[in-house]
């Protein structure tokens, strides 16, 4: 009760206050009664009231009122009459850094970074303290000025190093420079000062994958009635162990593979480049019937730049699977969609499979294999010398020879000549 009635006395003091200033001409009464009001939360009252103590000050010799009548103008919503105002004041004074801060951040409010930075810049030789650097960094990377954003992003956190949100801005900035490590550790940062999202884990699982850093640290974890792919004690539980009941192989948090987990989490269920970005921590950690089966279920939805490349993921996770043919197929869909960067795939694809038929020892599917090969890269040397070791092999001595002749023909001075040349005449009997 005296807390309340307190109250009520002092907002009766403020209005009769406030009462008698309007009634007032002395400009130093309007200034202090407009700043009580904008500090009681008034702003078109404290608007009235400094305009007139401006309006009065025509020699200005306050210039600190102004930029209260500009704070009471932004706090009223009418920043754009602020706006002149504060350019005056710079124009008055140029070294004033609180009154180009004041500005900056009327213009950086409707976007305009071109703006804030032409107004900020010239005033860092004044002052250098986290406010400037932030709404100067935020412009430049508006304006997609990546590098001297990244400088500013970086004064910003060290001036600041609470703030969550320039440790993911500067992350940004290294995510897009291709510094993985360091977008890495800002992300991380700005995770632990309380920064969260779908978005934040999905880049920060991109920066983790490009460091190859897929599951992390791994270890066991014991939970109970857990599955495959949940979120446990701060753990990502990537697959049972066997033998063990209830025991899973952990991912900590620190991994792509969990930060893609905490993106799911976080809304991105339905995200193609999320699912995209899991096949491929899939492929690289060697588990390939969970990338093979991703990769098969975004097939359709691939955009079409990106088609040869999946293509090739997929027969990259069907070799490992042992699927020869299929591997073969998808190099063939590959190289159809981007002959020049896919084509010699598909010849080291056929070569691959061939080596795996020769050591199960059927040669004769070898020598398929090495002669589709040779008619997409003829003039390979050494596929022609593989081809005729694999005839004379099976008895096949006079296509050997023609083997064995044509590497010559191709290298003249090729470096196993000498046994080429003895090959061809212990052959040729």
């Amino acid at each position: 009760m005296k807390t309340t009635i307190l109250s009520l006395g002092l907002l009766c003091c403020a209005a009769f206050a406030s009462a008698r200033a309007q009634e007032s001409s002395d400009p130093e009464e309007l200034h202090r009664a407009g700043r009580a009001a904008l500090l009681r939360g008034d702003a078109r009252a404290a608007v009235a009231l400094l305009q007139r103590a401006v309006d009065a000050d025509a020699a200005w010799e306050h210039v600190p009122w102004r930029l209260a009548l500009a704070r009471a103008l932004q706090s009223a919503g009418e920043g754009a009459l602020a706006e002149p105002l504060l350019r005056t004041v710079l124009e008055r004074v140029s070294d004033h850094a609180e009154a180009g801060q004041l500005l900056a951040e009327l213009l950086a409010a409707r976007g305009d970074a071109a703006g804030v930075r032409a107004v900020l810049e010239p005033l860092l030789a004044f002052r250098k303290d986290y406010r400037m650097h932030h709404l100067l960094a935020e412009a430049a990377y508006a304006l997609e000025d990546f590098d001297q954003a990244g400088r500013w992003y970086a004064e910003a956190v060290r001036l600041n190093p609470e703030s969550a949100w320039d440790h993911y801005q500067l992350g940004n900035v290294h995510l897009g420079e291709r510094r993985y490590a360091r977008a890495a550790e800002s992300y991380e940062r700005s995770r632990e000062l309380g920064l969260g999202g779908a978005v934040l884990h999905f880049k920060l699982a991109s920066a983790w994958f490009n460091l190859r850093n897929y599951l992390g640290a791994t270890s066991p974890i014991e939970v109970e009635a857990g599955a495959v792919g949940e979120l446990r004690s701060g753990m990502y539980l990537i697959e049972p162990l066997p033998g063990r009941p209830n025991a899973f192989l952990g991912a900590p948090v620190r991994s792509a593979i969990h930060q893609v987990a905490m993106a799911r989490a976080g809304g991105m269920q339905s995200s193609l480049d999320l699912d995209l970005l899991e096949a491929g921590i899939w492929l690289q950690s060697g588990r390939f019937a969970r990338a093979h089966a991703l990769l098969l279920a975004t097939e359709e939805k691939v955009r079409p730049e990106d088609r040869a490349l999946h293509c090739f993921h997929i027969a990259e996770a069907s070799l490992a699977l042992d699927r020869e043919a299929e591997h073969l197929e998808r190099l063939e869909q590959a190289a159809r969609l981007d002959e020049k960067t896919y084509a010699p795939a598909l010849v080291a694809g056929c070569v691959e499979v061939a080596e795996r038929r020769s050591r199960a020892g059927d040669l004769v599917a070898a020598i398929g294999f090495l002669e589709r090969a040779i008619s997409l890269a003829p003039e390979n040397a050494s596929l022609h010398a593989d081809l005729a070791d694999l005839l004379a092999e099976v008895g096949r001595a006079p296509d050997a020879v023609a083997q064995w002749r044509l590497v010559l023909a191709l290298e003249p001075e090729h470096p196993q000549r000498t046994r080429i040349l003895n090959a061809i005449q212990r052959h040729s009997r």
